[in-house]
């Protein structure tokens, strides 16, 4: 899930002072990386520059794993525990990856004539955490990045951003559900009704840790010795829930149905509804590339990087008369293999509370 916050201070030191140790066994290097550094100094805080036209020197963008991925991190055994954040950390990169490609740019005006300019990220720093104020699995990513562009000294066009929010928000889901699968052997998945769910990870598990607390809590820096005794702790009260088993469907096909149903209520549909509808709708989950190569594919002619404000009909959108001619539209390839519920059994799970 993703929530991007604007930032008005240059001060970082909320993120910086946490390393971040409930996790360290799990991932490479340390809970602070960069994903693009132009000025190779390596202070996260000149990611964030004022401008004198604006009070906004940078956005926060917190990319938080579903719950049920999330509690991977104290439920499964440690194969589980590196492959989500090695999942996550993919997906947090497929997610910036989309958002420079496709939601930066800058207006000029010369003569009355307004143009859209395509723009980059030029410093990027992000901070990886595992736990929430109330002690819970919660593997997230804090990706600070500069409100502005160095190139045209111009402020990025911040409403063409937010429309592309939940566009890669949606692309971040579905690149984590693959590299779950990937790197754990795990199937995870989306409901029609917008759940993700992950294989062996009951409900019981989600209301154990469900996010959900009265109060805020005060931040903590845990160590990972003490953190995995607290969530041994927790799975002393932990109760066998419905375990949910993943659908019958085609991993190399779109569900057209969720696909019409994401873009139900679009009067005008942009370029960033279909890459969320095409990434909601990649059931078991799509890398980036697979999700906007399957809309170049399928609507590349509609649209202009150029110009953000084009849009397509609902009905164009559907594509329903190539659906019904030649069914379900592939998204990626996989090899062919059996679609019934794979290897981690119920037992396998329960023994990993022990760990």
């Amino acid at each position: 899930m993703i929530r991007v916050i604007p930032r008005r201070s240059t001060d970082l030191s909320y993120l910086t002072n946490d390393p971040a140790y409930e996790i360290a066994d799990c991932r490479t290097g340390p809970a602070q990386w960069w994903w693009r550094d132009a000025t190779a100094d390596r202070d996260p805080s000149k990611v964030l520059s004022p401008t004198a036209r604006s009070h906004t020197v940078g956005w926060d963008i917190i990319v938080a794993a579903p719950r049920p991925a999330s509690c991977l991190l104290a439920f499964g055994d440690h194969r589980d525990h590196v492959g989500v954040v090695r999942a996550h950390h993919a997906a947090v990169i497929a997610t910036l990856t989309y958002l420079d490609e496709h939601a930066l740019g800058v207006r000029r005006t010369v003569l009355g004539e307004t143009d859209f300019l395509p723009a980059h990220f030029d410093n990027v720093v992000s901070f990886t955490h595992g736990m929430n104020r109330q002690g819970e699995p919660h593997l997230h990513d804090h990706v600070i990045v500069p409100s502005h562009s160095a190139a045209y000294r111009r402020s990025f066009d911040a409403h063409v951003f937010r429309q592309h929010v939940a566009a890669a928000d949606a692309v971040y889901r579905a690149s984590l559900r693959a590299g779950i699968e990937e790197h754990t052997g795990r199937r995870s998945w989306r409901s029609f009704s917008d759940r993700d769910y992950v294989e062996g990870v009951d409900e019981g598990v989600r209301a154990l840790w469900s996010g959900h607390a009265p109060e805020r809590g005060v931040k903590k820096l845990w160590g990972q010795d003490e953190a995995r005794r607290h969530w041994a702790s927790d799975l002393e009260r932990y109760e066998p829930g419905p375990l949910i088993t993943p659908p019958h469907h085609d991993l190399a096909l779109v569900h057209e149905h969720t696909f019409r149903s994401v873009l139900d209520g679009t009067e005008r549909v942009r370029y960033a509804d279909v890459i969320e509808a095409a990434a909601h709708a990649s059931v078991f989950g799509a890398s980036m590339q697979d999700i906007t190569s399957f809309v170049d594919r399928h609507y590349a002619h509609h649209f202009d990087p150029r110009d953000p404000s084009r849009w397509i009909t609902l009905r164009e959108a559907r594509d329903i008369a190539v659906v019904e001619r030649q069914g379900p539209r592939r998204v990626r390839d996989v090899p062919q293999r059996d679609r019934s519920v794979p290897s981690r059994e119920r037992e396998s799970v329960s023994r990993d509370r022990s760990l």
